[in-house]
């Protein structure tokens, strides 16, 4: 099992936070595996993480790769789906 730490912008955010998006498509530069954690923070391009403190943790229970769904993923792009969420507060 690895933790990937992962940046989400602040449009998804909410949604992501409230489980009302269960999922996210990333860019496969990473080993992503079902049973691995997402980290998740809210990051705005312009002005780096919104809030440093507060994060979302969901294990991966679904990978889909381009090579299973050509047709709905680009080259290089999964699709990840989230388990039950974790509120953390690392208290920084």
């Amino acid at each position: 099992m690895i933790t990937h730490e992962l940046k989400v912008h602040p449009q998804f955010w909410q949604a992501t936070k409230r489980c009302e998006m269960p999922f996210q498509i990333r860019r496969n530069d990473r080993t992503f595996k079902v049973g691995d954690i997402c980290v998740l923070r809210e990051y705005d391009p312009k002005f780096g993480y919104v809030d440093r403190y507060q994060s979302v943790a969901f294990p991966i229970t679904y990978v889909l790769h381009h090579e299973d769904f050509p047709n709905g993923l680009q080259p290089g792009f999964v699709a990840l789906g989230f388990g039950v969420l974790s509120m953390l507060d690392d208290g920084r």
